[in-house]
């Protein structure tokens, strides 16, 4: 990748001295080997639907939409965005799980766009009876619908991995983490939510051997299922409203999650910065450089808690949390940024990843990624 760099940049400066009519071409040439060295960058918008979520994650080769955000947010919000990205097709549709600031806004997604498959957490556990639901599942209609099993993982681009780590109460590796429906235990749905890490890898090929200096290679031998696995250079988690505290029907997963994924560069803040999810051992493991946080100003909630602002706030790997809305910064931290984009440049030992935003100005923070292990703009 520095070699094309190098390339490039001596080309365009001796393009600078080459006759006009031979620049078209040059020209042409650069942006054609630029579109092909840049093909696996990965981008995660974080769109601002109020009090809801709505994730939508862009590769080369695949397209992900996570949630649409309460009814009516799919129209006047998410659909527009799309379409400004000029999207006509998504391969992977996912719902989280079925609150209605989740999927409220999916059915009308689903209306507008060509979906590949949907993927959710199925019907085990009770599904809700209302409107919304049935709206979600018409919507469907004859489209590919796929249950997703914890530990199942979709090689979305030669370098970028898929992995679900958690959906319907259980994590990879069917850790006995709920009681058989049988037993008639009622399960908290945000205990339900599908969690999952985007993770890009320095090869393409899985039998990389193993070396002492990848920080997260005991994630990348799990997310791989054997001894030799390619490092991940950048990795990406988010999890719905995944709850991390036993508690009346709630259920402690992110801890398990945690042991699953182990260290990573960014991720959305699971249940919008609830109390009952982010717990210490989580966000400890993980150890993010940024965190995104989806909520509605004003919102009746009291999203975020300030304990784990608080705990945001003196997580030492953090720099900054993002938040869609919010009312007046609690912590030296936050930045509240509307929609935000972060976008992943795959440079070998320089990668990198940015977030950038439009709140009164266009904004951008850089940071290395973990394999680096430097804190520090590029």
């Amino acid at each position: 990748m520095r070699r094309f760099h190098r390339l490039t940049s001596l080309l365009l400066t001796s393009g600078c001295s080459l006759p006009r009519a031979s620049r078209g071409p040059l020209i042409s040439c650069l942006l054609l080997l630029a579109s092909v060295c840049s093909a696996q960058d990965i981008v995660i918008h974080h769109i601002d639907v109020g009090q809801g979520d709505c994730t939508f994650i862009q590769t080369r080769c695949k397209t992900i939409l996570v949630d649409a955000g309460n009814s009516g947010k799919g129209k006047s919000v998410v659909i527009p965005y799309l379409k400004s990205l000029k999207v006509s097709h998504i391969n992977y549709v996912i719902a989280s799980h079925y609150h209605a600031d989740h999927i409220g806004g999916l059915d009308e997604v689903l209306d507008a766009f060509d979906v590949d498959t949907v993927f959710d957490r199925g019907t085990l556990h009770p599904v809700p009876r209302s409107k919304i639901f049935a709206s979600y599942v018409k919507a469907i209609g004859k489209m590919p619908r796929v249950t997703v099993q914890p530990g199942t993982r979709y090689k979305i681009a030669p370098r970028i991995v898929l992995r679900f780590v958690a959906a319907d109460g259980k994590c990879e590796g069917d850790q006995p983490t709920v009681t058989d429906p049988a037993t008639e235990r009622s399960i908290d749905e945000n205990s339900l939510s599908i969690a999952f890490t985007i993770m890009y890898s320095e090869t393409s090929d899985s039998s990389v051997p193993d070396h002492a200096l990848c920080p997260m290679l005991s994630a990348a031998k799990s997310a791989y299922g054997g001894r030799h696995a390619p490092c991940p250079v950048f990795t990406y988690f988010t999890g719905g409203d995944l709850t991390g505290y036993d508690d009346r029907d709630a259920i402690d997963l992110e801890t398990s999650v945690a042991s699953l994924v182990g260290r990573i560069d960014a991720m959305k803040v699971n249940h919008h910065g609830s109390r009952s999810s982010t717990n210490q051992t989580f966000i400890s493991t993980l150890s993010p450089a940024c965190v995104f946080i989806s909520l509605g100003r004003n919102n009746s909630y009291g999203h975020p808690a300030p304990e784990i602002i608080s705990r945001l706030q003196h997580t030492p790997s953090i720099r900054w949390i993002y938040q869609t809305e919010g009312n007046a910064k609690a912590a030296p931290k936050q930045k509240i940024v509307g929609t935000s984009v972060l976008r992943f440049h795959a440079r070998g030992d320089s990668s990198y990843f940015t977030v950038e935003w439009y709140a009164n100005g266009m904004h951008i923070d850089h940071y290395w990624c973990t394999r680096a292990k430097l804190d520090v703009d590029p």
